[in-house]
Order: structure tokens, then C-alpha cells, then sequence
């Protein structure tokens, strides 16, 4: 042999020669998957069952500013994020909607006294125009809006 001549080399295959070891890792994968969407889409459908979210929207509709700025009627969209305190009593929403005259961001705090009591929405607003836009606060303290203690 000479100085030249490299020995041949051996490449490693991509896959394993026994592939059967992969189908059960596959379809775990993909089960795994199908579940992770699943369970975000029934999040997202019992935030928009509950109480505070159907009394949000019956807000939102009623108010002349969003009738204004988005129109009617209103899709609240696909996602909806809540966040919902036994403890305190309370329910933060945070979403979208769009409607005929154009879109915004909303923002809802819902407070019960107890549990089984009714829900009163103690601050909502709307962003309009997107990042460069103005807030129109419909309920509450613009100035103290949740979450800024």
C-alpha cells in the first residue's frame, strides 16, 4: 500500500438496521403531538365557556367605543389565555378580537366575592392600532390596570 492510498472507510448507516425499534418511538411522537394540541384546544374552549369570559364579551359588545374601532359582530379568535385565581378570586383574560371595522387586544379582570357568586368585571380594556395604537379603557383605573402592583 502505498503513502497515497487512504484504507476505506467505513460509514455508519443514518438509521439503525433494526428499524423496528423506531416505529414504537414514532408513533409515541406523534401521539405525544396530537395530544399536546388537544389539550391546548380544550384550554382554550373552557376559557371560553367559563362565566367571566361570556360576561367579557356581553361587555364588549355593549360598549359604543368598540363598536366604533371593531365593529360587530365580534370573534374573539382561536386563542384565548386566562388565568384564574381560587385564592383571590379572581379571572385575568387575555385576547383578541376582530370584527368588521378592524381588530384589538383585550385585556379583562373579572373578580367573584365567593365561590358561586356571579362575576363582575372590575377592569377591561382594548388596545387599538396595534404596537403603536391607543388603550381605551372601558372598566376600571387606567392608570392601575392588573398586574401593575
Amino acid at each position: 500500500m502505498s503513502a497515497s492510498e487512504h484504507p476505506p472507510t467505513e460509514k455508519l448507516p443514518l438509521l439503525p438496521k433494526r428499524k423496528k425499534f423506531l416505529i414504537p418511538i414514532i408513533i409515541l411522537l406523534c401521539l405525544t403531538l396530537i395530544g399536546s394540541v388537544a389539550g391546548l384546544f380544550i384550554g382554550f374552549a373552557s376559557i371560553k365557556s367559563s362565566d367571566a369570559f361570556k360576561l367579557t364579551m356581553a361587555e364588549l359588545e355593549a360598549s359604543d367605543a368598540v363598536k366604533q374601532h371593531v365593529g360587530l359582530p365580534l370573534d374573539p379568535g382561536t386563542i384565548v389565555i386566562g388565568k384564574h385565581d381560587d385564592r383571590n378570586g379572581t379571572y385575568d383574560l387575555t385576547f383578541a378580537i376582530s370584527g368588521p371595522n378592524g381588530s384589538a387586544a383585550v385585556r379583562s379582570r373579572c373578580e367573584s366575592e365567593a365561590e358561586g357568586d356571579p362575576w363582575q368585571i372590575t377592569f377591561l380594556d382594548i388596545g387599538v392600532g396595534g404596537r403603536e395604537g391607543t388603550v381605551i379603557t372601558l372598566i376600571g383605573d387606567p392608570k392601575n390596570p392588573p398586574g401593575s402592583n
